[in-house]
């Protein structure tokens, strides 16, 4: 998603910005319903090609990761609306 963000703020061309812009949405709501469906403050790390968990284990950095995409997608959103 930061890429996407990156992307549709900086594209090389106003067709590359616009179409990194449709993605970001879809893309956080699948990473929304695939990755945070387990149950209340658990989020799964890893899926197989059927999108059923495939560990157990939850590392503390992909909380990390997962909080720094969603603030680029809010921060993005939130600039776009006050121009």
């Amino acid at each position: 998603m930061k890429a996407l963000v990156a992307e549709a703020e900086r594209g090389a061309t106003p067709g590359r910005r616009m179409a990194a812009e449709r993605e970001i949405l879809p893309l956080a709501q699948r990473i929304r319903q695939n990755y945070f469906t387990p149950g209340p403050g658990l989020w799964v790390d890893q899926l197989d090609a059927q999108l059923r968990p495939q560990s157990q284990f939850i590392p503390a950095t992909s909380l990390y990761h997962i909080f720094l995409a969603y603030s680029e997608v809010l921060r993005f959103y939130t600039e776009k609306s006050s121009i």
